[in-house]
């Protein structure tokens, strides 16, 4: 849960435009549930 943590304090400080940093940790979130669950 830490890294969803990580994750989201990552997307609040993004210097990238919104919709990048929202794929980037879109897809953070979709490889942790991947890794947690398979």
């Amino acid at each position: 849960m830490k890294d969803l943590l990580v994750a989201v304090q990552g997307w609040k400080h993004c210097k990238l435009p919104a919709h990048l940093c929202s794929s980037i940790v879109t897809e953070c979130f979709l490889n942790l549930l991947h890794f947690h669950f398979h």
